[in-house]
């Protein structure tokens, strides 16, 4: 058999992680005076991983507008991060690796069809183009797609309404699962894995033939996982359906796009790119090189500390959660080192914290190539996730409340999508998840539809509904009626059932992606307005920090004092100007779905 290897990042020659120098090298549309005909078994790992790499330009920027991340003490210079006053020259990642980024999957797509031996190639292409796209269009609404990816075919692509973007993208991915759903070619197989452990698709995957036991028996037993990149594709179109549900222009499409739905099945389990990640140069895992260590040792993450705002829903001054906080009865220290080395984004005095060493985020033992741990920061190893399995729980639970799929398990997919945060914050960089947390057979979570990954112990869910105040607080306890201030001096404001609910599953999607996938809090706020932020939200006498978390430097028009998008770079009014949308506001130019 015809073994082709596409996920060994061996084969690239030294390019592991597909940084700017490795992506370069593979884009064979970079340069065309040097023509290189790549094979798409060739690309794909690379295109994958970049992906899984670029998350970090997205959760960064992300992270400072959003509300997770804010200045630390002893740095300045912070510019437009402080005051939204973006111009054309922020924020130019978001972009530029997104679209090198998209070339190398245009590039498969175009070099395989929808049938034959490299369908699941052509498949898996689409899909990741579509999650690119989502991206992009978070950030800036209008982009080219039609006329892009093209090359020399066309160097001035006009820029398509974000709208109909999600219609082609609604039509790549259907035809992606079409091609799943076909036999696959037994002369070509696609190398992927499963962790018993975590119930990980790995996208990636780094290895050469039968070096891993677990993973040549998997592949012998059960073949490419079209059904799970089947589901990984209808949790993208779930999340375009969520993001444009209120979307008068789009209900046509909308309703279209629902009816294909009915009967799917989504993602229960921890979408994750790993392509081999090592302790040593180059090889580290993207989120653990950027903001904790390089493997030479260097501190990567000194000018920033999380906001008080997000403290607050871990410390008990909105919610308390020992569990995936700081770590109180008994369990381990997970997301934060404390709850006192905070700040307010644009707050610069000389009482300001210095971030620690080693970042807020990394909770482990050890430093750099040795560091080891649980969070958001595992270690050098880790594998970068694409989705968390939280993620699409959540975006289930609002799909159930709204009619978009099967009505009625809102609550259910609202308490799974808490169980598998945990879950995900326990687990290692090994992919073992933390003996204090593994559930026994009568002890575990109860089974979600479609099955459900091995889950943290029931009674932690327990502990986490009723440790301080949170049996009367509706953003845990889902459904809750309006409560008292005098019961919960936080429930003061909302007294529609069904905002309330909206407000709960929102509110816990943000905690779930906390500097994970920031940009998923961010573009969730940004459509629906939760969580809530500002001092109008406050009990009397509330420190104000920890209810708002918009720049004290802010020069943002809104009520909210925040922006509402980034502007297009300064390359394309210089290389695309006939085309590239003009006179774009950072606080009144709205992403199509954004209604608020």
């Amino acid at each position: 058999m015809k073994r082709i290897k596409i996920f060994s990042m061996i084969l690239m020659g030294g390019c592991l992680i597909a940084a700017t120098s490795c992506k370069k090298y593979l884009d064979v549309n970079n340069n065309p005076n040097s023509p290189t005909d790549v094979t798409p078994d060739l690309i794909l790992p690379a295109a994958v991983a970049q992906t899984a790499a670029t998350n970090v330009t997205f959760n960064s920027y992300a992270a400072w507008a959003g509300g997770y991340q804010a200045n630390a003490g002893g740095y300045g210079g912070f510019g437009s991060v402080l005051t939204y006053n973006y111009s054309t020259s922020d924020n130019n990642g978001l972009w530029s690796q997104s679209f090198n980024n998209l070339n190398d999957y245009q590039t498969i797509i175009n070099k395989t069809d929808a049938t034959g031996p490299y369908k699941n190639y052509n498949a898996i292409a689409k899909i990741m183009k579509a999650f690119c796209y989502l991206r992009l269009i978070d950030v800036y609404n209008d982009v080219p797609y039609s006329e892009a990816l093209k090359g020399l075919g066309n160097l001035n692509p006009k820029y398509d309404k974000a709208e109909d973007v999600y219609r082609g993208l609604f039509k790549e991915i259907n035809e992606a699962i079409a091609s799943l759903a076909l036999p696959n070619d037994p002369q070509v197989t696609i190398k992927t894995a499963t962790s018993p452990n975590s119930q990980r698709i790995d996208i990636v995957y780094a290895g050469g033939e039968g070096d891993a036991a677990n993973f040549t028996n998997f592949e012998a037993s059960t073949g490419f996982p079209s059904a799970r990149w089947t589901q990984f594709a209808n949790t993208l179109k779930l999340k375009m359906l969520v993001r444009t549900r209120e979307v008068p222009t789009f209900s046509a499409t909308f309703n279209e796009e629902k009816t294909k739905l009915a009967g799917a099945t989504f993602v229960t389990y921890d979408v994750k790119v790993q392509p081999g990640y090592a302790a040593q140069s180059g090889k580290q895992n993207p989120h653990w090189n950027s903001y904790a260590w390089d493997a030479a040792g260097n501190v990567q993450q000194l000018t920033t500390l999380p906001t008080f705002y997000a403290y607050g829903f871990y410390d008990g001054t909105k919610i308390e959660d020992d569990i995936r906080g700081y770590g109180k009865a008994n369990a381990p220290v997970v997301t934060y080192k404390d709850y006192d080395t905070g700040n307010q984004l644009g707050v610069q005095n000389q009482f300001v914290a210095l971030s620690p060493n080693g970042t807020p985020w990394f909770t482990g033992s050890g430093s750099s190539t040795s560091g080891s741990g649980l969070g958001v920061l595992k270690g050098p190893t880790m594998s970068q996730p694409l989705m968390l399995a939280a993620e699409s729980y959540f975006l289930q639970a609002e799909a159930s409340l709204f009619g978009i799929i099967a009505p009625g398990s809102d609550e259910t997919y609202f308490n799974l999508g808490i169980q598998a945060s945990d879950r995900y914050l326990y687990t290692k960089q090994d992919e073992s998840i933390d003996a204090s947390r593994v559930a026994g057979t009568s002890a575990g979570a109860p089974a979600g539809p479609g099955g459900t990954p091995p889950a943290v112990k029931m009674s932690d869910f327990y502990y986490y509904q009723h440790e301080g105040n949170n049996a009367n607080n509706y953003l845990v306890v889902y459904g809750l009626p309006k409560q008292p201030e005098s019961v919960n001096p936080n429930d003061k404001y909302n007294t529609d059932a069904i905002q309330r609910k909206l407000e709960a599953i929102v509110t816990q999607k943000w905690i779930s992606v906390n500097y994970i996938h920031s940009n998923e809090g961010w573009s969730d706020y940004r459509r629906t307005g939760y969580p809530v932020t500002g001092a109008q939200f406050a009990p009397q006498g509330a420190h104000l920090e920890y209810y708002n978390f918009a720049s004290t430097q802010s020069t943002s028009t809104r009520l909210d004092k925040l922006p509402v998008r980034v502007l297009y770079p300064q390359s394309e009014y210089a290389l695309n100007p006939t085309n590239v949308p003009q006179g774009i506001n950072a606080f009144t130019s709205r992403v199509f779905y954004d209604l608020n």
